[in-house]
């Protein structure tokens, strides 16, 4: 068995702090990447990263000793040189620290959603890792998960007749929260059309935004935003001409359809080490994140113009 040499950039909820939070360690059995690696012994944690000083001591009472934790990811990648990186740090980081993982020779990276705030660097990113044939993925775990690929053969077959409608109520941003249900009203429905943003309810660099999707097939996709403290918060309602679901934090209350998502980001590492090892492709290209990233930057442009923006 390959063990992949692999290290930890950015300490915080995603990385490992929502394993101590009742909330979401509650209803996700595997909510973080150190669980998942910690779970999957193909994966060896060479070392860890963040900038703060509490964070690295928290982390670091989570560790065996040889696990080396370190304050500058520059120092990190040039010292352990990980075949696999994973980038749990604040979204505008993922730029500078993708280039410099990228350029230390890492095989294999997967990011925290989204790419970038900005469609040019998200671009480079991608661009980059395609010439250097490097393996990348954001980390929109439905795309990996396993009941949520049968929802999508579901759909894609008519389980529940023709799909018409997508409504999706989210909070904590269109960038870091939104996205995840964009990336996956394009997997149910095809490629985003054209989008209309009717309403800015949250200034800074990570709006909430309601906006609409026109999609394939005639499809069409709301979505409404929540103002709502705490771990992120999300529906979403599939409309059929047979029927409906509705699914409310990853778990179906309205219709007949089972959503399990306690070993999704297991299935996240999964996909990875099988695509290092050269035996599947990746469930998500970077290409698909590219265009979920492309749908939410012209969704606040349209929110900035007042006018429908073609994609």
């Amino acid at each position: 068995m390959k063990v992949i040499r692999t290290a930890l950039i950015g300490l915080g909820k995603i990385a490992h702090g929502y394993d101590d939070n009742p909330a979401v360690a509650g209803r996700i059995r595997y909510p973080t990447h150190f669980s998942a690696i910690r779970r999957d012994k193909r994966f060896k944690l060479v070392a860890a990263c963040d900038k703060d000083k509490k964070a690295r001591e928290k982390f670091g009472r989570r560790v065996p000793q040889d696990v080396k934790i370190y304050s500058d990811y520059r120092a990190l990648l040039a010292e352990k040189q990980p075949e696999f990186v994973i980038i749990a740090t604040p979204t505008k980081t993922h730029y500078s620290i993708c280039l410099a993982a990228m350029r230390a020779g890492a095989q294999a990276i997967l990011c925290e959603k989204p790419i970038a705030y900005s469609l040019s660097d998200a671009q480079r990113i991608v661009r980059l890792a395609r010439r250097k044939k490097i393996i990348f993925a954001v980390n929109y775990f439905r795309a990996f998960d396993p009941s949520y690929n049968r929802l999508i053969a579901g759909v894609k077959s008519r389980k529940w007749g023709r799909l018409r409608q997508i409504r999706v109520k989210y909070s904590r941003g269109i960038f870091n929260s939104a996205t995840h249900f964009i990336n996956l009203a394009e997997r149910l429905a095809g490629l985003t059309r054209s989008v209309t943003a009717q309403a800015k309810k949250q200034k800074g660099p990570d709006p909430l935004l309601d906006f609409g999707l026109a999609m394939g097939g005639g499809v069409t996709a709301n979505f409404r935003a929540m103002s709502s403290p705490g771990p992120a918060k999300a529906e979403l309602n599939l409309i059929f001409s047979k029927g409906k679901l509705r699914i409310v934090q990853d778990r179906v209350v309205a219709g007949k359809f089972k959503i399990d998502i306690n070993r999704s980001m297991l299935a996240v590492y999964d996909n990875f080490y099988q695509r290092i090892i050269g035996k599947k492709k990746l469930l998500s290209e970077p290409e698909e994140a590219l265009h979920t990233l492309r749908v939410a930057v012209k969704a606040v442009e349209s929110a900035q113009s007042g006018k429908t923006i073609k994609i």
